[in-house]
């Protein structure tokens, strides 16, 4: 039943194999059940694909859940979008703090 809701809102091959698997999910539920913190680490090139709408909603769902998204690759973007995209995040995922990074030392 749930993986039928999942096909019926979503086209199927929209969807990585991971997100077919049930136990897949029970087990990303459980940890986010014990945890204290959530980070997603999100490619600021298009964070969108990386940060999961019903996982944001999961979490902002428990108050005491503090909720991270961290922006990768901020050096393969421009500051002017990398604000753009920081905005952007900030007006969807409200309950979400938000921090940037890059391995290759660009003060963020």
């Amino acid at each position: 039943a749930w993986l039928a809701s999942v096909h019926g809102g979503c086209r199927a091959d929209a969807l990585s194999p991971f997100e077919h698997n049930l136990e897949v999910w029970r087990q990303l539920w459980r940890v986010v059940e014990r945890s204290d913190v959530v980070c997603i680490v999100a490619d600021v090139r298009n964070p969108l694909l990386h940060v999961p709408a019903a996982l944001y909603e999961h979490c902002a769902a428990r108050p005491s859940l503090r909720l991270v998204i961290v922006l990768s690759k901020v050096d393969l973007v421009s500051r002017e979008a990398l604000e753009r995209w920081r905005e952007a995040l900030s007006r969807r995922f409200p309950r979400a703090r938000l921090a940037t990074f890059s391995s290759k030392g660009r003060e963020v």
